[in-house]
């Protein structure tokens, strides 16, 4: 989960992908076959049961179409599916392994940390291990930026919710700097917004729940975010001396997604969410015919993930791509399921957990509206391991 950005772009990921796959499929089977799950009709909320009990439906056209269309079609849609498979492995995850799930939490914000600073070392120094050295304009990043950053926010709530209480107060500056740290490298729109919300909702709890944080925390978030700035600041002020094209590349990246944000790059060529927004007509004129395509959808048989096809459909938007692939009856399951998600945020009794079930559905939406968050696999099982700390003593 952590590092798959990175697996993607080496030299050799191509194999590691499969393997990945290979390892969880199997773990599967294996819980199956001993009988090691526990699971309830109340482990996945009644917009999960629709939007995937629809998809399950809807399987035997995508197969019918893959067998005529494309085996790799039939492949995205079966990864649909990771996100339940995942959440129900998360769910019994303290039962088949006999550790707290908080545990597994620190393992893997250790990891986040790990991630960050290995980004960094490797945007330095060419080890000749990935297809490319700097892959990505202006944005300190050897894996999928957008992709890292919605999981390292993942893992910002999480760390912020569930374990920091249990952190010195050294410990918690160098993790929450850190945190802000890479979501910063990546300059990216959806991160930006994404950390917005996080911050924002933990200075309302500030507010509502005066236990949240002990007041020493408090000042020490406070430090860190102005530490931030001005480190910020003059990381910006040394690069544009020692470096200015890098700095130029940054720049204009900023710049750009700033734009997006505030409605003022509607004509800028780097404007990827007028780009996401063509991806959708285009695939609308093309495969969409008539109105039970409409409501039903046209299936996954002629997704892509590149533009090398132009007979095939490329879509970088969740919303968009159920509407193509399952119609607007699909589409209304997957508004559903999020709106469930919301609810159930309003059905907890303390603050701090309502503001957890909010923050992590208002990040899932938004990474949703700029990837297709079902497909791939870091945000996925990153929606599944956050969601399923809440959930997890519902089965």
């Amino acid at each position: 989960m952590v590092f798959d950005g990175v697996r993607s772009r080496l030299v050799f990921g191509a194999i590691l992908s499969p393997l990945r796959d290979i390892a969880w499929v199997a773990l599967l089977g294996i819980c199956l076959i001993n009988n090691r799950f526990r699971v309830s009709s109340r482990a996945f909320n009644i917009g999960i049961w629709l939007f995937f009990g629809y998809l399950a439906l809807f399987s035997s056209v995508s197969v019918v179409g893959a067998i005529f269309n494309s085996f790799f079609g039939l492949t995205i849609f079966l990864k649909y599916f990771q996100f339940p498979i995942f959440l129900l492995l998360f769910l019994n995850y303290e039962h088949l392994t006999n550790f707290p799930y908080e545990k597994l939490i620190r393992i893997t914000v250790r990891l986040m940390v790990l991630f960050v600073y290995v980004n960094i070392i490797f945007f330095t120094v060419d080890f000749h291990i990935f297809d490319r050295f700097r892959p990505w304009y202006g944005r300190i990043s050897h894996g999928y930026p957008t992709m890292d950053c919605i999981t390292l926010c993942y893992g910002l709530i999480l760390y912020l919710f569930s374990n920091v209480k249990n952190d010195s107060k050294m410990k918690f500056i160098f993790v929450f700097f850190t945190f802000l740290l890479g979501i910063g490298m990546q300059v990216t729109g959806t991160g930006s917004v994404a950390l917005l919300f996080i911050l924002l909702g933990v200075f309302i709890l500030f507010i509502l729940d005066k236990h949240f944080f002990l007041e020493n925390k408090r000042k020490s978030m406070v430090l860190v975010l102005l530490f931030f700035l001005c480190c910020f600041w003059g990381g910006i002020m040394v690069l544009k001396q020692t470096s200015p094209l890098l700095f130029e590349k940054i720049q204009n990246v900023a710049i750009s997604k700033i734009q997006i944000l505030t409605g003022e790059g509607a004509s800028t060529v780097n404007n990827t969410v007028d780009i996401r927004k063509e991806q959708y007509e285009l695939a609308k004129r093309r495969f969409v015919k008539n109105e039970i395509e409409a409501t039903f959808g046209v299936g996954t048989g002629r997704f892509l993930l590149s533009t090398t096809r132009s007979d095939r459909i490329f879509i970088e938007n969740q919303f968009d791509a159920n509407l193509i692939a399952f119609g607007f009856v699909g589409e209304a399951f997957f508004l559903f399921m999020i709106f469930c998600m919301f609810l159930e945020a309003f059905q907890l009794r303390l603050w701090r957990y309502r503001m957890y079930m909010l923050l992590i559905t208002l990040v899932f939406a938004f990474n949703s509206y700029t990837l297709i968050s079902l497909y791939l696999f870091s945000n996925a099982c990153g929606i599944a391991f956050v969601y399923g700390f809440y959930r997890k003593n519902y089965i």
